[in-house]
């Protein structure tokens, strides 16, 4: 015989299978009551469990209907901006102050964190914004090739967000980053004024990874027009199992690459690092075979990061200066005007770098 649970589930069942949705009556207890010949008190028991469960909801004048889902809740908002860092220390300095510049005197507070490279905090950290979400966010973005961005890993709807060095999947957020094309050529140019003869470029990212592949178009076209021959043959690539972790080591795989690589064919003029760690990679395994810098053979690095520290590693590095700094500044004052009100069209900026002269050139 029906009873109380017999005519919930059967409204549960027709809410799944689509009969009945959302701000849709269902039928009176009386008719209730005689569709399952049942007292009117039964029906009422059954629909006040229903209530409880926020199946039904009763309408002042219009009966009980199926209840209209709440809103998602909004997650509490922290009032402070979250400055993110995945790579290494030395990066973290740069952007910290960058950006401490700016927000110093205003509402709000820079909190900083650095995952050091360890792409499952980083991963643990973007999860976890969506329980307590933060004012603002300066994100840097990872590549790709490294790191998967995941839905639940998506900046909270009510933080305003600018990202550094790229764009993420299905977001649409302010982007500050370099210009890569254009470093390629700065790089072409200054390979061209010191006369090279052969250049050779090394890099742990995968062909086809953007930004870098932009930064190597650029380069080629500079190089072959002053008939200078570089191609694909001329981009040695190896894979860097080494820089992500608990204790990354963005040196190592480029040294055992380098090593291995100067054994078993002639070395270049030049070298051209894909950046800093690698350069430095690439100069203590020349060393260890016997070449010197730059009398034998000529180190760049085409993207600076890593700070001043290194100038204690080796000798001063010849490098592309990326200017994270002011990649930083202009996140920052980004930031400041979003969180102030300003609702203008997303905006995407572009800072050019420079050659910075070192001791690892000729």
């Amino acid at each position: 015989m029906p009873n109380k649970q017999t005519i919930c589930q059967d409204i549960r069942d027709m809410l799944n299978s689509g009969q009945l949705r959302a701000g849709m009556k269902i039928p009176s207890h009386r008719e209730l009551s005689r569709k399952y010949c049942v007292a009117i008190a039964t029906v009422t028991r059954a629909i006040n469990e229903l209530k409880s469960e926020g199946v039904v909801e009763s309408v002042r004048g219009v009966g009980t209907t199926i209840a209209v889902p709440a809103p998602a809740a909004v997650p509490p908002e922290r009032p402070d901006v979250a400055l993110l860092n995945a790579g290494n220390d030395s990066n973290n300095h740069i952007l910290t102050y960058a950006v401490n510049e700016i927000f110093i005197g205003s509402p709000w507070k820079v909190v900083n964190y650095n995952a050091c490279a360890n792409l499952k905090w980083y991963a643990n950290f973007l999860r976890e914004c969506h329980n307590c979400a933060h004012a603002g966010m300066i994100l840097p973005v990872i590549s790709p090739n490294v790191f998967a961005y995941m839905p639940d890993m998506q900046p909270p709807p009510n933080s305003k967000v600018v990202l550094l060095g790229g764009e993420l999947p299905g977001c649409n957020f302010d982007v500050v980053r370099s210009n890569p094309f254009g470093e390629g050529l700065l790089i072409g140019d200054y390979l061209v004024s010191r006369a090279f003869r052969s250049v050779l470029y090394i890099t742990p990212s995968p062909e086809g990874e953007q930004p870098e592949s932009e930064t190597l178009r650029g380069l080629a076209l500079v190089l072959n027009r002053n008939q200078l021959a570089f191609d694909s043959t001329r981009i040695r690539r190896y894979r860097d199992e080494y820089s992500y972790g608990a204790t990354p080591d963005p040196i190592r795989a480029a040294v055992e690459f380098t090593v291995a690589l100067a054994e078993r064919e002639p070395m270049p003029d030049v070298i051209v690092a894909g950046h800093d760690w690698v350069a430095i990679g690439v100069i203590r395994a020349l060393r260890q075979c016997g070449f010197r810098v730059p009398e034998d053979v000529s180190v760049i690095s085409a993207e600076k990061g890593c700070g001043h520290e290194l100038n204690f590693v080796t000798q001063k590095l010849t490098t592309f200066d990326n200017l994270y700094y002011h990649q930083a500044r202009v996140a920052a004052e980004l930031l400041m005007e979003r969180l102030k009100g300003n609702d203008s069209p997303i905006q995407h900026h572009q800072i050019h770098g420079m050659m910075i002269p070192g001791e690892t050139s000729r």
